[in-house]
């Protein structure tokens, strides 16, 4: 699945993790909903939060912040959301810190688009949102590779990304 859709929009789920702006194109997103019990996996990288159960079906659950090499400033309570996902093969949560809303995108404005590809990141771009830098995620990217360990850059730092020549419209 590609953000590029006959016409060039797509509906993405914009919202918060660490303060940074990230959004999901809503194709991936089952649906949202609040924190539940999850149980630990043993001997699974330190950013899964656990397994979660709908429906009798046990789904891995994430932590996005620390998926993305962020620090987990504060602790998870009743009202910290989660998004269940889904592509082709796979499903899983993703803990977040806050749902902002759900904004159409246009393709033709996604920046930097190269350079996240050729850095084989878990980004697709940057594009501006409600006058903030927003990054969308690659969600193939992120879904198939959920228990793998880093992947090929493993001392990647959000924080450090120069969005130097990013443009606002």
């Amino acid at each position: 699945m590609t953000l590029q859709a006959t016409s060039n929009t797509i509906q993405v789920l914009h919202f918060l993790v660490q303060k940074i702006h990230l959004c999901i194109p809503l194709p991936y997103i089952i649906k949202a909903f609040p924190l539940m019990e999850l149980k630990q996996i043993p001997e699974t990288p330190h950013y899964c939060a656990g397994l979660m159960n709908i429906s009798g079906r046990s789904i891995p659950v994430i932590d996005l912040a620390i998926r993305l090499h962020l620090k987990r400033k504060d602790k998870y309570t009743l009202s910290t959301p989660i998004i269940l996902c889904k592509d082709t093969a796979h499903e899983m949560g993703i803990i977040i810190d806050e749902i902002l809303g759900i904004t159409q995108i246009d393709h033709d404005h996604l920046q930097l688009k190269n350079d996240f590809n050729e850095k084989n990141l878990f980004f697709k771009g940057v594009i501006n949102i409600d006058s903030h830098l927003t990054l969308v995620l690659d969600m193939p990217h992120i879904l198939s590779n959920y228990f793998s360990s880093d992947i090929k850059n493993p001392s990647f730092d959000i924080n450090a990304l120069n969005l130097t020549g990013f443009r606002y419209e």
